[in-house]
C-alpha cells in the first residue's frame, strides 16, 4: 500500500467516525444526566419520587426511578383513583395569548394502578423517550398522569447540587 493510499484510508476512517468520537471533550465529559425531584399534588393525587433525564441518541430519555402516589380523592367511599398511563406532552404555545398550545408530540406509557387513600402505590422504572428535535423546538413540556379522561400534571424540579459537598481525601490531594 502506498503512502497516498494509506492517507486516503486514514482520512476516510477519521471522517466517517461518529462526531462524539472525534471530540476529545466528549470523551472526557459523558452525556449530562439531569436529576429531578417529583413532589407535589395534582387533583386527587399527591406524589413524591425521583426521575432522571439523559441523552440517548436522538432522544431524551426520562427515567422515573420511583413515583409514590397517594389518593386524596373524595369522589368515592374508598377514595380510589384509577391511573391508566403517564404522558409526556410537547407543545408550542400560540404567539397570541389566546388559544390552546399546538401539541407537537405526545408520548404515553401504560401505568395501570389503582391508588387508594389508605394504600399508597409506588411505580418504578418507567421510561419515556422524547425526540430531541421535537422537544427542543417546544416551549411547553408537561408530564401528567391520566385516567383516560382527566390529566393530573406532575411537576419536575431540577435537583440542585449541594452547595457545600463533603470533602473527601481526593479533594485535599488536588490542591
Amino acid at each position: 500500500m502506498t503512502r497516498r493510499q494509506m492517507l486516503l484510508l486514514l482520512t476516510l476512517v477519521v471522517c466517517t467516525a461518529p462526531v462524539a468520537a472525534q471530540t476529545p471533550a466528549n470523551r472526557r465529559n459523558p452525556a449530562k444526566v439531569t436529576e429531578y425531584i417529583l413532589k407535589g399534588s395534582s387533583g386527587p393525587l399527591t406524589y413524591e419520587g425521583k426521575a432522571k433525564r439523559k441523552i440517548a441518541g436522538k432522544n431524551y430519555e426520562y427515567s422515573i426511578e420511583e413515583l409514590k402516589l397517594t389518593s386524596t380523592s373524595t369522589e368515592n367511599a374508598a377514595g380510589e383513583v384509577i391511573v391508566k398511563e403517564i404522558v409526556l406532552t410537547m407543545a408550542i404555545k400560540p404567539a397570541e395569548v389566546k388559544g390552546p398550545p399546538k401539541v407537537m408530540q405526545r408520548v404515553a406509557k401504560p401505568m395501570p394502578v389503582i391508588v387508594k387513600k389508605d394504600a399508597p402505590v409506588t411505580a418504578a422504572n418507567v421510561t419515556l423517550l422524547a425526540p430531541r428535535d421535537v422537544f427542543d423546538a417546544c416551549d411547553d413540556v408537561t408530564f401528567a398522569l391520566t385516567d383516560g379522561k382527566r390529566a393530573w400534571p406532575i411537576s419536575l424540579s431540577e435537583r440542585k447540587a449541594d452547595a457545600n459537598p463533603p470533602k473527601t481525601s481526593s479533594d485535599s490531594s488536588a490542591r
